[in-house]
C-alpha cells in the first residue's frame, strides 16, 4: 500500500474547508487538477470515498468528516514537533499562532500581519483558520495565541481590540418577492425558512436576538458552519441565510443580498488574545495592530 502523503492531506483539508475545488486550489496555490488528482490518490490509498460531488455541490462523506477532524489535529502535532525539534537544536524564534475566521480576509488583518512581519522579520507567524464557535476554547487551551473574529463574549482571561464593524446582510433567493425592495426588515422574514450559522457564532447570536426583539420564532431549517456551504444550500433550497458584507464575494448566482433597516444589523470585529501567560510576541502584535488601525482603535 502506498503511504499517505502530507501534501494529499493538506489539499484534502483545503477542499474540506472550502467545499469547492477551485477555491481549494487557490488556497493551496496549485491547479484545480492537482487537487482533484491528489484527492483521487488519497481515496485510493484509504479505500474509501471522502467526497461526494456533483455539478451543484461538494459534500464530505462520513469518512471525509472524520478525516477532516483528524487531519487538523495531525497538522497541529506536526507544528509542535517542528517547534520542539528546532528548540532542541538551539534555534529559538518568537512564534505567533494567529487564528482567523472567514470575515477576517477583508478586515485590517492582512495589513496588521504585514506590518508585524516587516517590524519583526525573525518572528514565526502561523495562520490557522478558526470558526468563531470554537474561538474561546482555542485561546484558553493555548492552541492559538491570538485570533481575528467577531467579538467574543466578555471573559476575564481574554482581552480584545475592536478593529472594525461589519454589516450583516440577508441572502435572498431570486424567487423571493422581498428582492423588489432595496432593504428588508426582520419582520418580513417571519414566515420564511431560514438557515443560521452554527450555534455559538456571533453572527448567529445577533440574528437570533433580532428575531427575539421582533417577537418572532424563526423557521430554522438547518444550521451550517461554513459560509460557502450555507450559501449553496440557500441557493438550492430557497431558504434565507445571513452573511456579513466582507463575505459578499462568495455569493453565488441565484442569491440577492439586502441590508436590514430599522435598525441595520452589524457585528463588531476584533483581535482577541489570552491575558496569561504573558507572551511577548502577542504583546508586539497587539501594539502593531493598534498602530495600524489608529486613531480609531478601541480596546478593553
Amino acid at each position: 500500500m502506498s503511504p499517505v502523503e502530507l501534501r494529499q492531506l493538506r489539499y484534502f483539508l483545503h477542499l474540506a474547508d472550502e467545499l469547492n475545488f477551485c477555491r481549494a486550489a487557490k488556497k493551496a496555490h496549485v491547479s484545480q487538477s492537482s487537487v482533484t488528482e491528489q484527492l483521487q490518490r488519497l481515496e485510493d490509498v484509504l479505500g474509501v470515498r471522502l467526497v461526494d460531488r456533483n455539478r451543484r455541490r461538494v459534500r464530505l462523506t462520513p469518512a471525509g468528516e472524520v478525516l477532516q477532524q483528524q487531519t487538523r489535529k495531525l497538522f497541529e502535532q506536526v507544528g509542535t514537533l517542528v517547534e520542539r525539534t528546532r528548540e532542541a537544536g538551539g534555534i529559538s524564534r518568537q512564534r505567533l499562532r494567529i487564528g482567523f475566521s472567514e470575515m477576517a480576509v477583508n478586515s485590517p488583518m492582512p495589513k496588521i500581519i504585514q506590518n508585524f512581519r516587516r517590524r519583526y522579520p525573525d518572528a514565526d507567524t502561523v495562520l490557522l483558520e478558526q470558526s468563531s464557535s470554537g474561538s474561546e476554547r482555542a485561546l484558553l487551551n493555548g492552541v492559538l495565541d491570538c485570533l481575528f473574529v467577531p467579538n467574543l463574549r466578555a471573559h476575564p482571561m481574554i482581552s480584545s481590540l475592536t478593529i472594525g464593524e461589519d454589516l450583516i446582510l440577508a441572502c435572498l433567493p431570486e424567487s423571493s418577492p422581498l428582492i423588489a425592495s432595496p432593504s428588508v426588515r426582520i419582520e418580513q422574514l417571519r414566515d420564511h425558512p431560514v438557515i443560521l450559522p452554527a450555534e455559538g457564532s456571533r453572527v448567529s447570536d445577533l440574528i437570533v436576538a433580532a428575531f427575539a426583539r421582533a417577537d418572532i420564532r424563526p423557521n430554522v431549517v438547518t444550521r451550517i458552519s461554513r459560509v460557502s456551504a450555507m450559501l449553496a444550500f440557500s441557493a438550492s433550497e430557497g431558504a434565507v441565510c445571513f452573511i456579513t458584507l466582507s463575505l459578499a464575494g462568495l455569493v453565488p448566482d441565484g442569491i440577492v443580498l439586502r441590508p436590514f433597516i430599522e435598525p441595520a444589523l452589524t457585528v463588531p470585529f476584533s483581535l482577541v488574545w489570552r491575558n496569561q501567560p504573558s507572551n511577548c510576541a502577542v504583546d508586539h502584535f497587539v501594539a502593531i495592530a493598534r498602530e495600524t488601525i489608529a486613531p480609531g482603535a478601541n480596546s478593553h
